[in-house]
């Protein structure tokens, strides 16, 4: 098996996929301020602050002040301070962004839902399977290709 092959395959597909609204919306509700939103609909009954949204995105600091702010001009999200500790801003929906998430995130999972379904059952488990399998093997990797960096900086 050729699996240079198979590599381009998977890149023109992905590149093809990028093109379709379907995946367009599917990238936007995995991105930014979607992905906030999410976080913080998942989230309501636990008090959150910055630091978390950016540990969960994996995104920086100064990002994540950018999305909170244009989610509060936006009426989403409320900022208050602490009251236990005045260092920490506490982040949550406000009805609107609750609103706004809970419609958001019931069309994404109606949308897979309907493409899972014209999938069928088996096939669509078997995709999910594959893909958690493919996941994993490139977490393995890439800790792998990783700790080989690693080991060359310390040779240095």
């Amino acid at each position: 098996m050729n699996y240079q092959q198979l590599a381009e395959e998977f890149v023109l597909t992905v590149k093809s996929m990028n093109k379709s609204s379907f995946m367009m919306d599917l990238n936007r509700y995995s991105k930014g301020e979607m992905l906030v939103l999410n976080y913080l609909f998942k989230h309501q009954e636990e008090s959150t602050v910055p630091s978390d949204l950016r540990n969960y995105t994996k995104t920086s600091s100064a990002r994540i002040a950018a999305i909170l702010g244009s989610l509060d001009a936006q009426g989403y999200i409320t900022r208050e301070i602490d009251r236990r500790d005045r260092r920490k801003i506490l982040v949550s929906l406000t009805e609107q962004g609750r609103s706004v998430a809970c419609a958001y995130h019931n069309a994404m999972l109606n949308r897979l839902a309907s493409v899972f379904e014209h999938m069928g059952q088996a096939e669509s488990q078997a995709f999910i399977e594959r893909l958690k399998d493919f996941v994993e093997a490139g977490k393995i990797i890439n800790s792998q290709q990783e700790d080989q960096s690693q080991e060359i900086e310390r040779e240095r």
